[in-house]
Parts: C-alpha cells; structure tokens; sequence
C-alpha cells in the first residue's frame, strides 16, 4: 500500500511540474516550444530535394544582415524604387546551411514560393550577381533597355529581403522577397517578374541547367512566317505569378508552371499588337510541338481558346527533371491526353489545316 502511495506521489509531482512547464509558456501542445511556436520557419534550405536546415526570421537576422537599395521595373514599364530593403544575401545563407562551403559552378538554386512557383538561378546570380546575368535598368529609362555592368556601379547581391524602406513586407510579398540589390543608392531596378516574392525554399541542385531557347513559328502570311525566340530568362520571368504565370495541378498531385498555349501562341498569331488572336483559333489550325529529341505531337488550336489549364510548363516546384527540360506541355487529359504531355520542347509551330 505505501509502495503505491509513493508512486501516486511521484505521478502527481511529475504532472505538477507539467503544468508548471505550460503555465511559463515553455511548451504549447504537442510539445513545441512557446518560442518556436511564436516563431516558426520561413525559410527551407534542400539539397537535391532533401531537407537540410529550416530558418526562422529571428535565425536570418542572426546571419549577417545586409542593408542596400532595390526596385522593379514592370512590364508596363512602370518603375518602383529604389527603396531602402534590408535582409540576407542568398549566397550567406546557402554557406550557413552547406556547413561553410556554399555553392559550387557546378550548382544552381530554386528558389521556390509559396504556391510552388519557381525561378532557378545561376551559381553566379548567387555568388556573383551582376547587371550581365539580371535584368537590370536605369529608372530614367523607358525603353526597356538592359543595363551593361559599366552602368552599375555599385556592388549588386541577390538577397532575401524581409524589410523595405524600414518597416516589414506587406503579408502578399513577404515575409521574404529576391532582390537583386545595389549596395549604392543609384537609379537601378530589376525586372519585376524576377523578383520573387513570398519565398520559402531554397533547393540547391548538383546541376548547370543548360540555357535555352523556345522558337514560335506562326502561319505564312504574304510570303512569310512570323517568329519569335524567348529565352531562358524571358520565359521564366514571363511565367511569374505577377506576370503571365498560370499553373495545372495534375491528378497525382504534382503543379505544374509556366504560360498558357494560347499566349505563347499569342506571339506568333497576328493578333493586334500580338494578342491572342481567338477568331483565328476558333477557325482552326494546327499547333506543333517540337521536341529536343526529334518527337513531336499536334494539337487542334480550336482547344486552346482562352484555355489557361493549357500549359508550356518550365517548373514543377523546381526546374524540371531532364527527361521534361526546359519545357513540358500539360494540361487536363481532356485537352492533353498523356501522350501527348510532350517534354524537351523546343519549338512551336502554327500549321494551316490539311
């Protein structure tokens, strides 16, 4: 009997010092620290898609903490900025999670958004950014014309900023922004879409991705056939959610990113000031996808009118695996029957009906 008394004692010392622990707001449930509770993860660093360190705010502003100048340039050429922002350059915080070694010429980096919306960068837009490898412009300029790196004179880093013009970011761009920042308070901005915003994953790959280009071929039209080549830069700026940015989620779960058919279309089509040109759509063409390997498929452009579920896609929470790189075409099997989600793609071209 008083060997039962003296374990009914120790129960209850052990359930007064729990609720002791909770009354100090030392532990929430579930066990997780009050602290870590009130300040949770904002940021994920990975390494080929494996988890390797989690950062809260707090663990960012211990990093060292840079201070410089940004703004974004839209494609409506509207400039904001330079403003003041404060955060963390994105080369540190890759040395920290790496254990001091940082990235390599060998790697690249997704940096990855909330709704899984990704760009990928170059080991030098993370080591050595400069107005050579983003797209970079003077705020007096309206035409749209890249900087060269003689325009820029003061140092630029690619950071995470989390504070601009002294206060937080506003909930729809933060808390953690890609910046490519000026050291110098100088008319210099980015291009908008470049600028990710609501960052929350870092993946950095054992991979150079490969530059590439997407050639559109539209219909012959008094002796010639209108074309256009986007690049690797372009097409993933065109695909950010602030700009032409659409997504597919397919069955298994997986997102899917890029632009719509019909607006890369769109660019080829003989549209008023190269706007989708749905009328002609509707009449009927062919649109033939070309991939790197020498596989095609057609589709009927009657499917793609207005249809942003079509999609030409460069991401799926990252860049895309090789046997997908650079771009996939995706879309509902009603649309986009499986064999015909063609990868590598390279080329699209308009054909006349047969």
């Amino acid at each position: 009997m008083r060997h039962r008394r003296v374990i009914i004692g120790a129960a209850l010392l052990v359930l007064l010092a729990i609720a002791a622990v909770f009354a100090a707001g030392a532990l929430v449930p579930g066990g997780t620290s009050a602290a870590k509770a009130a300040d949770p993860p904002v940021l994920t660093v990975q390494h080929n898609g494996t988890l390797i360190k989690q950062y809260t705010l707090a663990d960012l502003q211990v990093l060292t903490v840079y201070n410089g100048f940004a703004g974004i340039k839209n494609s409506a050429l509207h400039v904001t900025g330079p403003d003041a922002v404060t955060g963390v350059r994105v080369a540190d915080v890759l040395q920290n999670a790496l254990g001091g070694t940082g990235i390599t010429s060998q790697q690249s980096v997704d940096v990855i958004a909330f709704d899984l919306y990704s760009q990928t960068l170059t080991s030098d837009q993370v080591s050595n950014p400069s107005a050579a490898n983003w797209f970079m412009f003077n705020t007096t300029d309206g035409d749209g014309t890249q900087l060269t790196g003689a325009d820029v004179h003061g140092q630029l880093s690619s950071i995470l900023a989390w504070a601009r013009s002294g206060s937080a970011l506003p909930a729809d761009e933060g808390p953690l922004r890609l910046y490519a920042a000026d050291s110098l308070n100088e008319p210099v901005v980015m291009r908008g879409s470049d600028s990710e915003f609501r960052v929350v994953k870092l993946n950095v790959r054992d991979q150079v991705l490969p530059s590439w280009n997407l050639t559109l071929v539209g219909l012959k039209s008094h002796g010639t056939r209108p074309t256009d080549v986007i690049d690797t830069q372009s097409y993933q700026s065109c695909a950010a959610p602030g700009c032409h940015g659409v997504g597919w989620k397919a069955p298994d779960g997986v997102r899917w990113t890029g632009v719509a058919l019909y607006m890369l279309i769109g660019q080829v089509d003989g549209g008023k000031d190269m706007t989708y040109n749905a009328r002609l759509a509707r009449k009927g063409y062919r649109i033939r996808f070309y991939s790197a390997t020498g596989k095609t498929v057609t589709l009927s452009s009657k499917i793609t009118v207005r249809r942003s579920s079509i999609v030409v896609a460069n991401s799926a929470g990252g860049a895309l695996a090789s046997q997908y790189y650079p771009l996939r075409l995706v879309g509902p099997a009603k649309y986009v029957p499986a064999s015909k989600r063609l990868g590598q793609i390279t080329k699209i071209v308009m054909l006349p009906l047969k």
